[in-house]
């Protein structure tokens, strides 16, 4: 399966979106995907090809996001201010009623703030960077998060969205320190799992458990 287009939502080249579409007619509800890669240009969408192309076999509409990010004219804010306009220049297709986000590592850092700008059913938050200065004293993301911080970005700990939130994080991930997400749950804005035994890249696969758990809470949270 191959996106069905990629769409401009901005002028900058880095401003646009794919959209893959399940069988059907739509409206379709809809998931806007936003990729991780430690805020930094060497990262793109395609590390969500996969994610989008389970979800549109599920029945579900993917506006998988590109974003500009760090050493591409990104610095703060503008990754957020990217991923708000793209979830608010949705296609015909995907019914704007039923949308959520969903985000892996410094995506759903940006997926969780994007939630207190744009209406969304939920947030599907996967391993995220949810706390800058945790982050930055556990070496998550080194040089990114400091530059991030510099620039005053916040941290989505500090501001929980108001929707349903699953986050979703390994115990083994060595990448993005679990630590994040167990300081987040304690707030209590979350529904949060757990998985032993999982990195940080699993969520990334949809036949692993992570990438069945999110596209199953995906699928009856638009449903």
């Amino acid at each position: 399966m191959t996106p069905a287009a990629t769409i401009p939502y901005g002028p900058h080249p880095e401003q646009v979106a794919d959209l893959w579409l399940p069988e059907g007619e739509g409206p379709h509800p809809g998931v806007v995907l936003v990729h991780g890669g430690c805020w930094r240009a060497k990262y793109g969408r395609d590390l969500e090809d996969r994610v989008a192309a389970d979800l549109a076999g599920r029945g579900l509409a993917v506006w998988n996001v590109e974003y500009r990010r760090l050493d591409c004219d990104g610095e703060w804010p503008v990754p957020l201010d990217d991923v708000v306009a793209a979830a608010t220049a949705l296609p015909q297709e995907i019914d704007a009623a039923r949308v959520a986000l969903a985000g892996h590592s410094a995506g759903g850092h940006l997926a969780l703030l994007a939630a207190n700008h744009v209406p969304v059913r939920g947030v599907l938050a996967q391993a995220p960077v949810c706390d800058l200065p945790l982050a930055a004293q556990l070496g998550a993301c080194a040089g990114a998060v400091e530059r991030l911080l510099e620039h005053g970005a916040p941290s989505p700990i500090d501001e929980p969205p108001g929707v349903d939130v699953l986050l979703v994080h390994g115990d083994a991930d060595a990448h993005v320190s679990v630590e994040l997400s167990r300081a987040y749950a304690r707030g209590g804005h979350a529904v949060y799992v757990e998985l032993v035994g999982c990195g940080h890249m699993e969520h990334l696969d949809p036949e692993s458990d992570a990438g069945q758990l999110a596209g199953n809470w995906l699928e009856r949270l638009l449903a």
